[in-house]
């Protein structure tokens, strides 16, 4: 069925979504099902439009079934559809991202955040769930001024809290970092006893007191942090 699997999220009904970036679709499997109940894309036929996507990265579910595709390795957007698969908008175009790269959702689903890789920085989106009406869709937050920041690789949210992954900031070895978003401030950085390679992606537990990163270097291992 895959290509290239890249991207893995498990929304708020527990349903699994895959982004590939070789077949350039994103799946989406109900729980314990094996045959997707929703695919996104033509396989194999990239494009920049609101049927394709080329080489998408990463995905985001609202509670309201919203979906965000980071796409991706070539296009350099968030496409937004619908929970049933409906083109909505595209987010960060002017922006000028490149590679997307993966992307999390922050309190209460109102905040969506972009490691936008080679430009070795983090820029975070309104999702238009924002109570008192201040930011529209694709309004920006946050975007980090840390100039030592290295490419981040991956992100992942709990509460107001973004934890990532990043590869040669300042010159230093990758590391793993926790920032506070809204307010806008660095808390962490964090390392293994044994150096990361490549680190290439992050989860968190459900409670947010377990760190999960995994190393695409050619032993290929998962670290496990307490946060």
């Amino acid at each position: 069925m895959f290509l290239m699997p890249h991207g893995l999220y498990v929304d708020y009904e527990d349903n699994v979504w895959a982004t590939d970036v070789g077949l350039h679709q994103v799946f989406k499997f109900k729980k314990n099902e094996t045959k997707p109940s929703l695919v996104l894309g033509d396989a194999l036929v990239p494009g920049d439009d609101s049927g394709h996507f080329c080489k998408p990265t990463d995905i985001a579910v609202l509670n309201s079934g919203v979906i965000f595709i980071a796409d991706g390795y070539c296009n350099h957007r968030i496409a937004v559809f619908s929970g049933e698969g409906q083109f909505l908008t595209d987010i960060g175009r002017a922006d000028g991202m490149l590679v997307p790269h993966s992307i999390a959702l922050l309190g209460g689903n109102d905040t969506l955040c972009v490691a936008d890789r080679e430009n070795s920085r983090i820029l975070c989106y309104a999702t238009g769930l924002a109570p008192d009406g201040e930011y529209g869709l694709g309004d920006i937050k946050f975007a980090n001024a840390d100039e030592g920041l290295g490419k981040v690789y991956a992100i992942a949210g709990y509460g107001n809290r973004l934890y990532g992954v990043e590869v040669y900031g300042n010159g230093q070895p990758p590391a793993g970092f926790v920032t506070d978003v809204m307010e806008h401030s660095p808390i962490q950085t964090f390392r293994p006893k044994q150096p990361f390679v490549l680190p290439h992606d992050i989860a968190l537990s459900p409670d947010g007191s377990n760190i999960y990163i995994a190393d695409a270097a050619s032993e290929k291992k998962i670290y496990k942090f307490i946060s």
